[in-house]
């Protein structure tokens, strides 16, 4: 019996529209932007979408713990020979577009060795966070009884807090110049409520040209001049 594989359980599979030329099933590795400032009409904001990064829950289930392989590199992700390099949009539905691999646009701004370097040091924090049976914490329950709760507010000052740590290093990531020039940014696991490590990244589109290439020569041209960031926010 075969050891199951990991892969990035948020992804799904999507028919290709009707119409549409590519008999392939599209994979949705990106997702609707809930953080984005909505439009003047309350809509979502569709010049963003969110690469949601999961729990590797076979490493540990008290603390939260995130996959430190990018999106379409896992040992179970769904890959092609001419998809090996990253995110390849494939097909438009309703203006966005999809692959066909397990890789997300995620792909197109950061290094596999970069993205590792970024949740290995997110997942200290969270480790150091939420690891609550230490002689430290049995100490502080006890000096925060007998001082009517003051040796919290202490606390604060004289410790080094990894949740506000994580969140200084997510603004630090996210004004960092490899961030600011991709226009992509890093959401705070608290907003996720730590189910998922969200990225949010510009929408992919495949602009469509008058003349019709073959299948090859159009997925190669889509991703790269006809990728389609979006600045305003």
């Amino acid at each position: 019996m075969e050891n199951p594989q990991f892969f990035n359980y948020h992804e799904f599979s999507l028919d290709p529209e009707k119409n549409s030329s590519e008999p392939e099933e599209l994979c949705v590795s990106h997702f609707p932007d809930i953080y984005c400032k909505p439009t003047r009409d309350g809509m979502i904001n569709k010049n963003y979408r969110i690469v949601r990064i999961p729990r590797r829950f076979e490493n540990t289930l008290g603390i939260p713990y995130f996959s430190n392989v990018l999106p379409g590199n896992e040992p179970a992700a769904l890959t092609y020979d001419y998809e090996d390099q990253g995110f390849l949009p494939h097909e438009n539905v309703d203006g966005i577009a999809y692959g066909i691999s397990s890789f997300s646009p995620l792909s197109l701004y950061i290094s596999p060795e970069e993205f590792q370097n970024i949740i290995d040091k997110v997942n200290r924090f969270l480790e150091e966070g939420f690891r609550v049976n230490s002689f430290f914490n049995f100490i502080t329950i006890i000096l925060d009884f007998l001082l009517l709760g003051a040796w919290d507010i202490v606390f604060n000052y004289f410790y080094f807090d990894s949740f506000q740590e994580l969140e200084r290093y997510v603004q630090q990531l996210n004004n960092s110049d490899l961030f600011k020039r991709n226009n992509i940014r890093l959401i705070s696991p608290q907003k996720s409520g730590y189910l998922s490590l969200d990225f949010e990244v510009p929408t992919p589109r495949i602009l469509r040209t008058n003349s019709e290439a073959d299948s090859t020569s159009r997925l190669e041209s889509a991703s790269t001049s006809k990728i389609t960031p979006h600045n305003d926010q």
